[in-house]
């Protein structure tokens, strides 16, 4: 499927799973060449903070998470407190974070348990 975000997607699942944009907009010039001319810039950028994508994908996937399910992303090395208080504040429990090779926070997730929503 290819659309932005949740446009084309249909159906509830268990997991979710997703490495958004998330580089500030302001730093991606700052960036190492092998990641800022690699890679296509609408794959980095997250926008003025870096947490515009995960704010989107956390307030709508309540629409096609099953109770119970688990949303996980995968986070710049500083964003790892900062997902995990959205995905709180949107009902999530059980949110950790994982920690890559290099001892940074790399993954956030989450289990949702709130009654599931209807899409608009």
């Amino acid at each position: 499927l290819k659309g932005d975000l949740f446009e084309c997607v249909t159906g509830r699942y268990d997991m979710i799973v997703s490495n958004p944009p998330y580089i500030p907009t302001k730093v991606i010039e700052g960036l190492q060449e092998e990641v800022r001319l690699h890679d296509p810039y609408i794959a980095l950028d997250g926008k003025e903070d870096g947490l515009y994508f995960y704010r989107e994908i956390i307030k709508n996937s309540a629409y096609y998470i099953k109770k119970g399910g688990f949303l996980l992303f995968e986070t710049g090395y500083d964003q790892g407190e900062a997902v995990s208080a959205l995905m709180r504040d949107a009902g999530y429990s059980k949110v950790s974070i994982q920690k890559d090779l290099a001892d940074q926070d790399r993954v956030v997730c989450g289990s949702y348990h709130r009654a599931e929503r209807k899409p608009v």
